[in-house]
């Protein structure tokens, strides 16, 4: 191989390699800024379909330097599975949301409204079931010792 056929050789390698740099530069670059969604699997099987997909889509296509993906949490143990799989957004039951502010310090960005209630506090319902021979619970404080 001649000097000049080296020198065009070490030319072109040279120039692919700018290239790949480059190219690896660019889509660095573009990569976008991954934002983790979880929820806590509570919720109706339609939620997902009806509620949580058009949003991250609806999301995803106004924020397009964002990457929005969904992380699916047990609800069993919603505290360790946050501290298992950090999120940058909840999506939760009121209760679940509650026990995890105390826990882990989270603070809400939105209130979901239902159907169901005009006020979001309003939406959430529990109840006390106590055996009839326990003529001594007859009101919330008698739960208490």
């Amino acid at each position: 191989m001649s000097v000049r056929q080296r020198i065009k050789s070490t030319a072109i390698f040279k120039g692919l390699l700018a290239g790949f740099i480059f190219i690896s530069a660019a889509s660095f670059a573009a990569e976008k800024t991954e934002i983790k969604v979880g929820v806590i699997d509570s919720f109706n099987p339609e939620f997902s379909t009806q509620t949580l997909e058009p949003t991250l889509k609806f999301l995803n296509s106004k924020l397009p330097a964002y990457r929005f993906v969904p992380v699916s949490l047990n609800s069993v143990n919603p505290d360790k599975e946050l501290k298992n799989n950090p999120v940058d957004f909840l999506i939760s039951s009121a209760g679940t949301f509650h026990e995890l502010s105390l826990s882990q310090g989270i603070v809400h960005v939105a209130t979901r409204k239902t159907i169901l209630s005009d006020d979001p506090s309003a939406s959430e319902a529990g109840a006390f079931v106590t055996l009839a021979k326990r003529e001594d619970l007859k009101e919330l404080r008698d739960l208490k010792e």
